[in-house]
């Protein structure tokens, strides 16, 4: 029975997310030589949150060097914007994953109570 009741509380609480897509992103050609670009969406579902923080990952999860028009996205509830991934063809060997994290922001006085997700796209 206790099972059943944290099945139902799981399934029935608000827990909402951001949204970052496409899960496999296509790398193309840009308009700079040497480099190619990822396009990815990102949506914001989470009333609490409005930042966001765009990275480039490797296989160990450790940073790769990348370009953005925006390194942290400002979304509003709801709001979606499309983002453009720059990554140099000398660092495509160790580029595995696009991500984005929700950024909780230090409000003096108060303690955050959210929690941050971080979404991950997986480079082919």
């Amino acid at each position: 029975m206790r099972y059943f009741v944290l099945l139902l509380l799981l399934v029935t609480s608000e827990s909402y997310t951001h949204e970052f897509t496409p899960t496999y992103p296509k790398l193309a050609p840009s308009y700079i030589t040497g480099v190619v670009v990822a396009k990815m969406d990102l949506l914001n579902k989470r009333k609490d949150i409005e930042y966001y923080e765009l990275s480039v990952l490797d296989s160990n999860m450790t940073p790769v060097t990348f370009a953005s028009s925006d390194e942290i996205v400002r979304l509003k509830y709801l709001e979606a914007k499309k983002v453009e991934i720059y990554i140099r063809n000398r660092d495509l060997k160790k580029a595995r994953f696009i991500c984005s994290t929700s950024k909780i922001l230090d409000i003096p006085g108060l303690e955050p109570s959210v929690v941050s997700s971080k979404i991950c796209s997986r480079i082919k």
